[in-house]
């Protein structure tokens, strides 16, 4: 089986596949284009359309002790790397068995992803009010590399909304409209952990192959959008931090 990782001296980093690379642009609008948005999109010059029908996207996020991947990104490093438990679902969130492990790498202004699929030993069964993370780890340590990554992360918050993906039929660029945002967390920061919090903002992001940067740029013009740095991850963070401290 080939081995997603490498480790150097900086620790254990994804390994990067060219081929995967891409631009994204992120963008807020508010509640009152939720259902007006995607029509802007489809209606404009680039013939999108909907690619997979409506989904809910369940996300875990890891970080280590000193929340270091979501400092970094508000610092804006150039070299960040963000891991990620995602998996697709209806009403029961903890249904599945089946899931990936993603690593989300920024090197400048080029992202790429690194997926590895995982087969669950059982269905993520709820403890108390959260995920049992026993399950997870159990099911993750298929090989050293991640059984070593993660004696240093931890889960931090859970992230779940609903997301329609749109693609072009004229040009190499997608589209993903997200809403309907649910926060739990799932670290003990303080005696308020477990807090949750919904978001009724709508996050658009625009994704290009990086020689079709320029051809991209366009499709968003006109349309009102507010451009966004921030990831789900520290928009989750962001948004609990009232409750639950500071990180």
């Amino acid at each position: 089986m080939k081995n997603n990782l490498f480790i150097d001296n900086s620790g254990i980093r994804p390994i990067r596949d060219m081929r995967q690379a891409r631009i994204e642009r992120k963008f807020v609008c508010g509640f009152l284009r939720r259902d007006t948005i995607e029509n802007d999109f489809i209606l404009g010059g680039y013939q999108f359309y909907r690619r997979f029908p409506e989904r809910w996207v369940n996300t875990i996020y890891f970080d280590d002790l000193n929340f270091g991947a979501f400092h970094a990104n508000l610092a804006g490093l150039s070299e960040r790397t963000k891991i990620r438990l995602r998996w697709y679902g209806g009403e029961n969130i903890y249904s599945t068995e089946t899931a990936q492990l993603e690593f989300k790498i920024r090197s400048g202004n080029i992202g790429f992803k690194e997926i590895k699929k995982i087969k669950l030993v059982r269905e993520l069964c709820p403890v108390g009010d959260a995920f049992d993370f026993g399950i997870i780890k159990k099911s993750l340590f298929v090989d050293s590399a991640i059984e070593s990554l993660f004696d240093t992360i931890s889960p931090v918050v859970f992230v779940r909304y609903s997301r329609i993906y749109l693609e072009s039929m004229l040009y190499p660029i997608r589209i993903t409209i997200d809403k309907s945002f649910y926060y739990k967390s799932l670290r003990a920061l303080n005696p308020f952990s477990l807090i949750s919090h919904f978001d009724s903002n709508v996050i658009v992001e625009l994704k290009s192959g990086i020689g079709d940067d320029q051809l991209s740029s366009g499709v968003v013009n006109g349309l009102d959008l507010r451009f966004t740095r921030n990831s789900k991850y520290v928009r989750a963070l962001i948004s609990l931090s009232s409750s639950c401290g500071s990180y």
